[in-house]
C-alpha cells in the first residue's frame, strides 16, 4: 500500500476539515452555556417573584380569616346583644343619676365636719 502525496493532502485536508468542525461546536457550545447562565438568572428572578406573590396572598388570606371571623353571624349577634345590654345599664345609671339630681335641686344641705 501505496501512501503518496495526494493522500497526505486528503488526510491532512479531512483532518483539518474535523479540526476546523470541532472548534465551531465549541463556540456554539460556549455560547449556548451562556444562554443556559442566563436563562437560569431568569428563571430564578422569576421563581423569586412568584415566591413573593405567594406570600402576599398567605397574608391576605389570613387576614380575610380573621375578618370573617370578626364580622361573622354569631359575633355580631353577640356584640349587639351586649350592646343592647350596655344601653339598658346606661338607662338604668342616668335615671339614678336624675332621681339624685331631682333629690338635691341643685343646693346641697350643709355637711357636718366632725
Amino acid at each position: 500500500m501505496e501512501f503518496g502525496l495526494r493522500d497526505l493532502v486528503t488526510l491532512l485536508t479531512v483532518v483539518g476539515g474535523g479540526y476546523a468542525t470541532v472548534r465551531v461546536i465549541e463556540t456554539k457550545l460556549a455560547r449556548v452555556m451562556l444562554d443556559v447562565a442566563e436563562v437560569q438568572k431568569t428563571m430564578k428572578h422569576i421563581w423569586n417573584a412568584i415566591d413573593g406573590l405567594q406570600e402576599g396572598r398567605g397574608v391576605m388570606e389570613k387576614q380575610l380569616s380573621n375578618f370573617s371571623v370578626i364580622l361573622s353571624p354569631d359575633r355580631l349577634a353577640n356584640l349587639n346583644y351586649k350592646a343592647g345590654e350596655t344601653e339598658a345599664r346606661l338607662r338604668v345609671v342616668e335615671e339614678r343619676v336624675g332621681a339624685l339630681a331631682r333629690m338635691h335641686n341643685g343646693e346641697h344641705k350643709p355637711v357636718a365636719v366632725k
